[in-house]
């Protein structure tokens, strides 16, 4: 989730996209071995109130793999964000780079304009990295 200005398309470097993790009981993240359709597929629903017991007695347990999971969810974040700025500084400065270039032989092009895009690629990189995560969905799978 990135909170930045319309004006600055920060969704062009860091489009908003889904992160899904599938932790299992050791922490370890099956995310990449288990595809969600197949998930799916093999899940069975139980009653309401079978659910509402299984989540009273595990609940100590599921807070403490949540927390385990934000951490990984967190790294992986940071991964993104550096991506996403790269791609950012490649794109913008390519930008500035041939606006100076044609600067050089064409003065019509105002220093206004390259000191606002200089601007514009130092506030994407604040955005970008001030961007975080927001937990949407939980999903709670109990192997018998």
């Amino acid at each position: 989730n990135c909170v930045a200005p319309r004006a600055l398309q920060v969704e062009r470097f860091l489009p908003l996209s889904p992160m899904r993790l599938l932790v299992d009981a050791r922490g370890k993240d099956l995310a990449t071995l288990v595809p969600h359709e197949r998930l799916n597929n093999l899940i069975e629903k139980v009653k309401k109130h079978t659910a509402l017991a299984i989540i009273k007695q595990v609940h100590t347990e599921v807070e403490a793999k949540m927390i385990r999971a934000a951490t990984q969810a967190e790294s992986q974040l940071q991964e993104i964000l550096a991506e996403a700025e790269l791609r950012m500084r490649a794109g913008l400065g390519a930008e500035l780079d041939r606006l100076e270039a044609l600067r050089k032989v064409n003065r019509s092009i105002r220093e206004e304009e390259l000191e606002h895009l200089r601007y514009r690629i130092d506030e994407c990189a604040v955005h970008i990295q001030h961007a975080n995560l927001q937990l949407q969905a939980l999903r709670l799978i109990i192997t018998t």
